[in-house]
């Protein structure tokens, strides 16, 4: 019997962890060789600096967050290039009920979010 349900476990963890892509919102895609429609200095820099950068940045980093250069927050917690799915930068700016930045500040519109969605998907490329 409970060589059975070990079977029976591992069949499942197998099934599920190939399908594990059905459940994602957007495809991940292979990042190299990749040719990105945004880069962060042209496209995605410019958005930070007008909604971000007067909370985040390098001499006054809220939450640890510095988005005045790309090295500072290209790690996990912030965001995956090429996987929208995960990552603190998107979640934060589509938050309903407390977003950033926050609306006192000014509202980010579809397009601008948009634009960040696509450059994470596309890799997140800097230059």
């Amino acid at each position: 019997m409970i060589i059975k349900n070990i079977l029976v476990l591992l069949v499942n963890l197998i099934f599920f962890s190939s399908c594990s892509d059905l459940f994602l919102t957007e495809k991940m895609i292979n990042c190299e060789n990749y040719n990105p429609q945004y880069t962060f200095e042209k496209d995605i820099k410019p958005i930070f600096n007008k909604y971000c950068i007067s909370c985040h940045r390098s001499d006054n980093a809220i939450a640890g967050l510095d988005l005045s250069n790309y090295s500072e927050f290209n790690i996990s917690k912030y965001f995956i290039p090429g996987d929208t799915t995960q990552g603190l930068i998107l979640k934060w700016i589509k938050d309903v009920e407390d977003p950033m930045p926050p609306s006192w500040f000014g509202v980010m519109d579809r397009d601008t979010i948009n634009m960040i969605n696509q450059w994470i998907l596309e890799c997140a490329i800097e230059n």
